[in-house]
């Protein structure tokens, strides 16, 4: 039998199962949730199931975790945690999970960064994901312990983002006139686009009358706010694109992969004076943003334009709206 209590107003569950004594937090305050929970509690106790983490290695405990939060994850966050998984799993993967302790789990992140030469951002992802997942085991009772406990994130030095100016723009655009990307390559530059927003766009989702473009949830892909967003179209952006305007389908069907676009940038950007390990098509995302906020275009706008969930986000290029304060000569 499984037995309801409060502890500072939320509704806890506790039930033993082998001699041991298990217990986990519902959540919530509504005491008829509490007792549907305890209803399913003591079926699964009846028929002898049980969330107990027992057996299980770390392997299969990440793809439990992986399959009940997909449908909360757009799609390209969940490669990456799945792939995560994938690298941590070469160490990790037939470790018992009960088994699991920090020393173990720091030792192989620490493997992963040094093997594969990541930078202290990249080496937190790891932690964080793992970190995350152990939260998830605890809920489920899969682990008693927090297995990332003690375990710190490594500081990070924001190094600065690269952003073309509006000369070195121009010659890029007409380095490219000729080539099949020049459209992709200027919805890129005037409309902010990331990667995926604009290999997913599609002709229903501009409307040259308005003047507009929407980047909206599709059967196949979810944009990274999870929400649907309207950018302007700026006018030579529009001239571009009418002539090539169909009743449907992508605006930029392409089969290559997204590292072959990438070598394709890369060289261009080189050849106009932009070099650097982190140089791509994000490149031409931080242009618009960047050349928008040196226009004068309001934080608040553009996080709305970029897509951003908060302004702090957008943040980033503040100090490109401020320039010189006459509030100087107050001090």
């Amino acid at each position: 039998m499984a037995r309801l209590y409060r502890r500072g107003g939320i509704w806890w569950l506790r039930w033993y199962h082998k001699g041991k004594l298990f217990y986990r937090s519902l959540k919530t305050k509504n005491r008829r949730i509490a007792l549907y929970h305890k209803a399913q509690k003591e079926k699964e106790l009846a028929v002898g199931k049980h969330t107990s983490g027992e057996g299980l290695t770390f392997t299969e405990a990440a793809h439990l975790y992986l399959q009940a939060t997909k449908p909360l994850k757009v799609s390209q966050t969940h490669q990456i945690d799945s792939w995560h998984v994938h690298i941590l799993s070469e160490t990790l993967g037939s470790t018992k999970l009960e088994a699991l302790t920090p020393a173990p789990i720091e030792t192989c992140i620490n493997a992963i960064a040094a093997k594969r030469h990541l930078r202290e951002k990249t080496r937190n992802h790891y932690l964080k994901l793992l970190r995350t997942m152990g939260r998830w085991c605890q809920e489920r009772n899969l682990i008693t312990e927090d297995f990332t406990k003690g375990i710190k994130l490594l500081k990070v030095v924001e190094r600065p983002r690269t952003w073309l100016s509006k000369d070195q723009r121009d010659k890029l655009l007409e380095m490219a006139k000729e080539s099949p990307y020049y459209p992709m390559l200027t919805t890129a530059l005037y409309a902010g686009l990331r990667w995926q927003e604009l290999v997913t766009l599609e002709w229903q989702d501009l409307d040259f009358k308005r003047r507009v473009i929407t980047v909206k949830p599709k059967d196949d892909w979810t944009p990274k706010s999870k929400r649907p967003r309207i950018i302007p179209m700026h006018p030579k952006l529009r001239t571009i694109l009418a002539p090539l305007q169909q009743k449907e389908g992508r605006c930029f069907p392409s089969e290559e992969s997204y590292k072959y676009h990438a070598r394709i940038i890369k060289q261009w950007l080189k050849e106009i004076g932009i070099s650097g390990n982190r140089i791509g098509w994000h490149t031409l995302r931080h242009s618009f943003a960047a050349q928008a906020a040196q226009s004068g275009v309001p934080i608040w706008t553009l996080s709305q334009w970029l897509g951003h969930r908060e302004v702090t986000t957008t943040q980033l290029y503040a100090h490109l709206v401020q320039g010189y304060s006459q509030d100087i000569v107050k001090i």
